[in-house]
């Protein structure tokens, strides 16, 4: 009993054929993501909902108790401060292109963030991790 099997020459063409696939497939889902970023925040939206999200965390500090000892006129300097460096600390203060390729390796390694009102067990553990609640549906 023989059993025909595919010669080297078979199997190297597969595998090539796979490879290129994998690469096409993956480059292709890169270029929509990219895409996708780009053309959600062609207005500034996606900036302007990072400045809105800084200032609610600078409100919600203030609110906490961050200035209390702090003389009124230095409140406002302490303020700008750290919203600048918040800024500075999203990438707001990068050209436009660059802060896409950032939010595009984001959206690639799935680091999308914590959800604000929804929680889950994930693997174990109590998570707020958008990714983690998408993959566990």
């Amino acid at each position: 009993m023989t059993t025909d099997r595919p010669g080297p020459s078979t199997l190297s063409r597969v595998a090539k054929y796979t490879l290129t696939r994998a690469v096409v497939m993956f480059l292709t889902v890169v270029v929509a993501v990219w895409v996708t970023i780009f053309i959600a925040n062609m207005g500034g939206y996606v900036d302007e909902v990072i400045r809105d999200r800084i200032d609610k965390a600078i409100m919600g500090m203030v609110m906490g108790g961050w200035l209390k000892d702090v003389p009124t006129e230095e409140k406002f300097e302490r303020i700008d401060e750290v919203r600048a460096a918040m800024a500075e600390a999203q990438g707001l203060n990068e050209p436009f292109l660059l802060r896409t390729v950032h939010w595009l390796y984001d959206g690639m390694t799935l680091n999308w963030g914590e959800a604000r009102s929804s929680r889950t067990m994930y693997r174990g553990r109590q998570t707020s991790d958008v990714s983690d609640l998408i993959l566990d549906a």
